[in-house]
């Protein structure tokens, strides 16, 4: 027999919906709170690739925050000065800084890629569209934004997440499959 039991998802609800609002103003703190919400979704739904599809994309990540100013920085003070108008331009340093550019991208399209099975999972476990309209977007984003216009779409990725964590009910029913006699 079935019963039918409530589970408490207020914390977790709220540090996911301030960690969706970082995620727009400082991505890292995003993540990391993005993913102690997951931790605790994925504890609450006993469903652990929840948390793990957010640690994935909050390694790669910080990954990606520590080692693009590690590379970039190096290649920056050993390019001589570039200028434009001279004729003997060194042409390395924009060579290079498109191809970090493209790394940065690439790197933010995977993590993007994990962050969207996440609020795929948690769409599917809280019966909430708005989860899956922010992961969507988010990665969808992600891959538009060498056009640019991916960046006004990831964020408005990001306000779906705010706007999906924040309208979560304190209170989530859940169905026990346990018997009860």
């Amino acid at each position: 027999m079935e019963e039918a039991k409530e589970i408490d998802v207020r914390s977790a609800k709220l540090l996911g919906g301030i960690g969706s609002i970082f995620l727009i103003l400082y991505p890292i703190v995003g993540y990391i709170l993005l993913l102690i919400s997951a931790k605790k979704f994925s504890d609450l739904f006993e469903r652990p690739s929840i948390f793990k599809d957010f640690l994935i994309a909050t390694i790669i990540s910080a990954v990606a925050a520590v080692l693009v100013p590690i590379i970039f920085f190096p290649i920056y003070l050993s390019v001589p000065y570039y200028s434009p108008m001279e004729s003997n331009t060194n042409f390395l340093f924009p060579v290079l800084f498109f191809l970090l550019c493209i790394l940065i991208w690439v790197i933010n399209i995977v993590a993007s890629y994990f962050a969207r099975r996440g609020l795929l999972s948690l769409s599917e476990e809280t019966n909430r569209r708005d989860f899956a309209t922010a992961g969507n977007l988010i990665f969808y984003g992600a891959l538009a934004t060498i056009v640019l216009v991916g960046i006004i779409v990831y964020l408005i990725g990001a306000i779906y997440a705010i706007i999906a964590f924040f309208s979560l009910p304190d209170r989530l029913p859940r169905e026990s499959t346990e018997e009860v006699y």
